[in-house]
């Protein structure tokens, strides 16, 4: 059977950033999370016209964490000088539910509502293209050729179900999409599928997945999204260019129509779309 691809698209793209947190903003975080953690439970939280939720705690160095089921913001406004103050993630049903570019801009605007913040570097960008009518084996694996020296299998002898090559700065994963969604209940993965009229529910469906971090990005000059206008699977030519920021532009009524309760009513596009952003900074993990 020939292989098939049945749509190529970001999957998680975070982007780290410096600044100050209103006074105002943080009076309210920390009460919000002292709640959330009396009661075990994540408090709502307006940013512009977006509900987010203040987590009883956030993972890492950061101190408070917002989320959304479409992009998270990370804030650690006591970070010493030169660490990042804030992050934004694009979570992988945000890209897939979304126009990337808009929620990119709806997630800075929040942002800009919490505090005075630019850009300081892109700090992960994960591209992903899911296929059919090939499933990767042991043997073809071995084939592979690339200067990574760390390799992984993941799964049983008989049915080895992810590879890795590499770690660190730039990871190849090839994985049992079709497994995975049910181990980790991503019950809406196989609807995104379908609006691509690709899909045979006959077949599994593997994952080839690339992360590149920020030293390799700001290596590459990888630092900004550019439109591109191809079709959801040959989108994947989707290219970084360093360019200075526009989504500060938006304007409150660019956003009048946003629901803020049960999440962005942007047209679904199973395709890569653009980030207009973030021009060269420090690395950040």
């Amino acid at each position: 059977m020939t292989p098939s691809v049945i749509r190529s698209a970001f999957d998680w793209f975070q982007a780290s950033f410096v600044g100050d947190l209103k006074a105002e903003a943080e009076a309210r975080l920390s009460k919000l999370k002292a709640r959330a953690q009396e009661r075990n439970t994540p408090e709502p939280f307006e940013v512009g016209l977006i509900e987010m939720f203040v987590q009883p705690k956030a993972h890492g160095f950061w101190t408070y964490g917002l989320t959304h089921p479409e992009f998270d913001i990370l804030l650690a406004p006591k970070a010493p000088p030169g660490a990042p103050k804030a992050s934004v993630r694009l979570s992988a049903f945000g890209c897939s539910h979304n126009n990337v570019a808009v929620l990119w801009e709806v997630a800075q605007c929040c942002l800009d509502d919490l505090g005075d913040f630019l850009p300081q570097c892109v700090s992960r960008a994960d591209v992903a293209v899911d296929f059919q009518g090939w499933e990767p084996t042991p043997e073809d694996m071995a084939q592979v050729v690339c200067p990574a020296s760390y390799r992984a299998t993941h799964g049983s002898e008989a049915a080895v179900g992810s590879f890795y090559f590499g770690k660190g700065q730039i990871v190849l994963r090839l994985y049992d999409k079709s497994t995975e969604i049910v181990l980790k209940k991503k019950v809406w993965v196989p609807d995104v599928w379908r609006a691509t009229g690709r899909y045979d529910a006959r077949l599994p469906v593997w994952r080839a997945e690339v992360q590149f971090r920020t030293q390799v990005l700001q290596e590459l000059g990888l630092t900004h999204l550019r439109p591109c206008s191809r079709t959801p699977v040959s989108c994947s030519h989707t290219v970084l260019r360093g360019r200075r920021c526009g989504c500060r532009q938006m304007t409150r009524p660019r956003l009048a129509g946003l629901r803020t309760r049960a999440g962005l009513p942007f047209a679904p596009l199973p395709s890569m779309g653009s980030l207009s952003s973030v021009p060269r900074g420090s690395p950040s993990s």
